[in-house]
Parts: C-alpha cells; structure tokens; sequence
C-alpha cells in the first residue's frame, strides 16, 4: 500500500549522550579560553593606550591607573562574558564558537527547527553566569543526568543538539520514515512528541 506509512527502527545502540556531553565540555572550555583572550586584549589594549597618549603622567598615576584597572577587570569580563554568549546564541542559530567547533547547537525544547528566543539566550547566558559566579558546581548536574541535561538548560527551558542527530531527523522526517524508538533522546519532550506521532 502506497500510503501506508514505513517505519524506521533505530538500534538499541543509541547515539551515546556521553560522548556529547564530553564535546559539551570541550565547547564550553574553548569558549571561556575565547572569552579570557578578549578580555585580556582589552586590558592590555586600554593600558597601551595609557602609556601612549598619558605619557606626561607620573609612573605614580600610571601605576594607581593599572592598579584600579584591576578591579575594573571583573566588570569587563562580565560583560564580555554574558555578551559573548547571548550574542552568539541569539545571532548564530543557538551556536557559540566553541559548539561550531564540535558540531553541537542549543534548541528550545519545544521545537528542533526553530532558534532560540532572546529570552532563552538570555536565560541561558545568566544561567551561564550563576554557574560560573558560585564555582561551576552546578555543571555537575549534567553528569548525573541520564539526558545529560544541566542547570543551564533547565532554566533556560532549551537542550544542546549534537549536528549529527539534528540531520539524522531532518533525514527520517524527509523520507517519511519516522523512529519507532524514544531512546535516542532520553526525557527529551521533542522526541517524545516526534515518537508519538508514529504511533
């Protein structure tokens, strides 16, 4: 029959969460060694300027300038901080250099095909912040997951995509085959929904 529906089974041997989530890792890190290099640029950048156009100073007051510029430091990474990241989530599809890099992509969780909202980019930017703030202990939660979700994607109600799954289901939903098994995406709402409409 011509109409009726094939059906994919994909193996028990699911596409493993953990190796994502070590890519997760890997991402995160390039992308506060990013954002530590364009701080840094900007401090020396600023004390640059100091030395070439403050010249007539005393090495006293270049001295108490670069002191204070210390404790202005902390502000100017925060702010690199939370820009790099809701910048780059909220203008390239829910990607951060760092997850370019290892083919992965933040979603909402209510839709694998459309971006991020503003809202849930800046959601998961502070989330990124609180975390960083209080010691990245509560990244730890990712390992403790069976769906390797943290406190980032919680509060920002979204989840991290790896490329590779993303084409396999634009792949399944352009065939007309559909997946019969949920467990690819553990707890994941989008595959549950997706699993559903097979049946």
């Amino acid at each position: 029959m011509m109409n009726e529906r094939q059906t994919l089974t994909i193996p028990k041997e699911k596409v493993e969460r953990r190796s994502i989530l070590k890519r997760r890792v890997y991402a995160f890190t390039l992308d506060l060694t990013l954002i530590f290099l364009v701080n840094k640029a900007l401090h020396l950048s600023f004390m640059s300027f100091v030395d070439t156009y403050f010249f007539h100073f005393t090495n006293q007051i270049k001295s108490d300038i670069s002191f204070n510029l210390l404790s202005i430091q902390f502000l100017t990474l925060t702010l690199v901080f939370n820009g790099y990241f809701f910048l780059s989530y909220y203008l390239n599809k829910g990607q951060s250099p760092g997850k370019i890099a290892f083919n992965l992509r933040v979603l909402p969780n209510h839709s694998t095909s459309e971006e991020l909202s503003a809202r849930e980019c800046v959601t998961r930017t502070m989330s990124y912040f609180i975390c960083w703030f209080v010691g990245f202990w509560p990244f730890a939660l990712s390992f403790i997951r069976k769906d390797s979700k943290g406190f980032p994607d919680f509060l920002s109600n979204s989840h991290v995509c790896s490329i590779e799954e993303l084409e396999m289901l634009a792949s399944l939903e352009d065939s007309g085959l559909s997946a019969t098994n949920n467990d690819l995406f553990p707890e994941d709402p989008v595959s549950i929904r997706f699993s559903r409409k097979v049946s």
